[in-house]
């Protein structure tokens, strides 16, 4: 709870306390040092609430966009409801349009994005604001959207109690600064690219797979068999009954039948173990990341949101550290989830719910990770895995998990899949960090940390291109803002993120 008091000259059409928070207010009144004007100075067309009912869903269909499809300022179309193609023309007016903006009403309000290039056969939920823009980048203004001025803006302007809930035409009044177009589109071709990296990370997981399933006879798992028999020959160190489900053992015979053999994980690995949690561990603001279970997103570690346990408290976990070429494999709650431990993650730490594979071999790390991630691999793990509750792969099963031995199968296919799987990695995290950038970019304007004028020169830049003014810029970067010392740079290798870059322009004049 807070209490402030508010001037009577700042007092608006509101007069409900939330409106007025101090943290809001004081964003709004550093916006206001520059010259600003309101969303909806630019917007064009706007939409909020179609008219969807769950008599019009269907198997297939055009996808329904809702907050939960927002991933960094990119729409995601995994997980979505569809509505049937034939009720189109009842929401033509709702499908989403390159460029638009598009942002939540209710619950947690804001996350905007902006719809791709080419646009997705899509509409929007309810209570979700769709609005065309013009005059001012779309881009631009979703990076000053998610940053804390615009996200705090948004917030104040919301209504209940329960869940919170902002009117369309509530949020179009957001204040947003009228910077140069060069700005505008240096900030925003920054997440331009980052959705540019996303959809490069999505067709090269879906060429992973394709790869995959083509080399292994496009494997089609069964279902889990109620009653079946065992013949005695093909009885291993296990008695129980699930480890002899058909549903698995045809899993490993797609794999035989590729040519390939299946060693034990043990005898691939230097070393199997897990981490640990010390007691009376500290976590401060200096200290050695700290994987757990939830960190895993898409076969990568959300390296920001790790916690930081102090140096004396990880002494005592050392032997789990992090090397490159090792393979993290989440054991425990949400079994499966799989890393690839290259120099970002060196020196990270682990809890006890994580299993480090030490095989430090990058290239084969990434083709091993490539198959636990597959269809096959999540099958022989499901094999593995006991606990209704609580599921648990043990250390010692781990061990006997069999996995098919790199060195049988076709070499050029190894080296593709790996290459693939580390490619679609690295675009990923380059993307997420280009969100990052944008926010702070915004961050370090309204801050005074950066001119108009540096900014304005780096685009001119790159116009040229020339990088140098760019670059420059973005070594100055840090994961908590710009120019902050004794923090690490949010970019560890610049080069690599112009390396990618040129591929980009690269495979797309090839095309």
């Amino acid at each position: 709870m807070w209490i402030s008091k508010v001037p009577k000259d700042e007092l608006e059409n509101r007069i409900d306390c939330h409106f007025y928070q101090p943290d809001a207010i004081a964003e709004i009144k550093k916006i206001k040092n520059f010259p600003c004007k309101p969303l909806s100075y630019y917007v064009v067309e706007k939409r909020s609430e179609p008219p969807i009912h769950t008599s019009h869903y269907a198997e297939q269909g055009i996808h329904i966009i809702s907050p939960s499809n927002f991933t960094d300022f990119v729409i995601s179309l995994e997980d979505t409801y569809k509505v049937n193609p034939s009720y189109i023309d009842l929401f033509k007016d709702f499908i989403l349009k390159e460029g638009n903006i598009i942002y939540a009403l209710v619950g947690d309000v804001g996350h905007a994005c902006v719809v791709p290039i080419p646009a997705p056969k899509a509409i929007t939920y309810r209570r979700t604001a769709n609005i065309s823009l013009k005059g001012i980048n779309p881009y631009f203004v979703c990076a000053f959207l998610n940053y804390r001025a615009g996200d705090l803006q948004l917030k104040r302007m919301t209504t209940g109690v329960i869940q919170s809930q902002l009117r369309l035409e509530d949020s179009i009044e957001v204040l947003i600064p009228s910077w140069s177009s060069e700005i505008q589109t240096y900030i925003g071709d920054k997440v331009r690219l980052a959705e540019i990296l996303r959809e490069r990370s999505r067709h090269l997981e879906e060429e992973s797979r394709d790869k995959f399933n083509s080399y292994f006879g496009f494997f089609k798992a069964l279902p889990l068999a109620k009653f079946f028999k065992t013949e005695s020959l093909i009885l291993e160190n296990r008695i129980d009954t699930w480890f002899y489900n058909p549903r698995f053992l045809n899993a490993v015979k797609a794999i035989q039948e590729a040519g390939a053999k299946l060693i034990p994980l043990g005898k691939l690995a230097k070393r199997i173990t897990n981490g640990g949690t010390p007691a009376n561990a500290l976590f401060t603001e200096k200290g050695i990341p700290w994987i757990r279970g939830k960190d895993f997103e898409h076969g990568d570690i959300a390296v920001e949101l790790l916690p930081l346990m102090d140096f004396a408290s990880e002494e005592s976990i050392k032997r789990s550290r992090l090397k490159v070429g090792g393979i993290i494999l989440s054991i425990k709650g949400t079994v499966g989830d799989v890393a690839v431990v290259d120099e970002l993650l060196v020196g990270c730490n682990i809890n006890q719910d994580i299993a480090l594979i030490e095989i430090n071999n990058l290239q084969t790390s990434h083709f091993i990770a490539a198959f636990l991630e597959s269809e096959l691999g999540q099958i022989l793990i499901e094999q593995q895995v006991y606990g209704a509750i609580n599921p648990f792969f043990s250390l010692e099963n781990l061990r006997l998990f069999s996995v098919p031995d790199p060195n049988s199968v076709d070499q050029n296919f190894k080296m593709q899949l790996a290459n693939l799987r580390h490619t679609r990695v690295r675009c990923k995290r380059l993307s997420q960090l280009l969100t990052t950038t944008a926010k702070l970019l915004v961050e370090a304007l309204i801050e005074g940390k950066l001119t108009e004028d540096e900014l304005k020169i780096a685009q001119e830049a790159l116009q040229k291109g020339d990088r140098e003014p760019d670059k420059a810029i973005l070594s100055r970067l840090t994961c908590k803002g710009y120019d902050i010392k004794d923090e690490p740079p949010l970019f560890p290798d610049l080069d690599l993120l112009y390396q990618t870059i040129d591929q980009l322009n690269a495979d797309e004049q090839s095309e």
